[in-house]
Parts: structure tokens; sequence; C-alpha cells
């Protein structure tokens, strides 16, 4: 389940991730057990998370409008508040409207 999650997400590469298929051998006069792993590599794993959260984030931001919530324009477009003294009341609405 895990591999075909992964595998909709870009493949197990991209993650870090290596299936592998292991036999057991217990005796000779047994079939060897087989058993599947998968092993991650945690760096790569964790930037691919990392990046795909944030270009979630990014999406859901983008088709976002909080003008009517908050009243303006809280990203002017020189990054300079065009509004002195009502940033701290946008922000504090961000930080509610987020709960």
């Amino acid at each position: 389940m895990f591999s075909e999650a992964v595998s909709e997400l870009g493949g197990l590469e991209k993650w870090g991730v290596k299936h592998e298929q292991l036999n057991i051998m217990r005796d000779s006069n047994t079939p060897p057990i087989v058993q599947e792993q998968l092993s991650i590599e945690p760096y790569k794993f964790a930037m691919t998370l990392i990046e795909t959260i944030t270009n979630i984030i990014n999406q859901i931001a983008d088709a976002t409008d909080f003008m009517d919530v908050l009243g303006v324009n809280p990203l002017p477009t020189d990054g300079k508040p065009n509004i002195p003294g009502i940033m701290d009341e946008i922000i504090d609405k961000r930080i509610t409207i987020l709960g």
C-alpha cells in the first residue's frame, strides 16, 4: 500500500525508498520465506516530503482569497506595510483564521 501511494507521487526513487524482496532460508528441507522490505533514506524522504507539502500549501494559498476576511491587502507589492498601525491587527486576524 505504501509503495502504491509513493508511486503515485513521483515514484519510489524520488522519495528515497527502495523496495526489496528477501528470500530467507530456514534450512535446506523447506522452501525459503519470501519477505518484502522497504528501506527509506531519511534525508531524501524528508526533503521530498517538505517540498511536496510546501507545494500543496502554496496551491491552497493561491486559491484562497483573504481580502474579504482581512478587509485590506495584507501583502503590499513593495514588501512594506502600506497601512501604518494596522499590521498587528492584520497578523492577529491571519493567526485567528489559520486556527
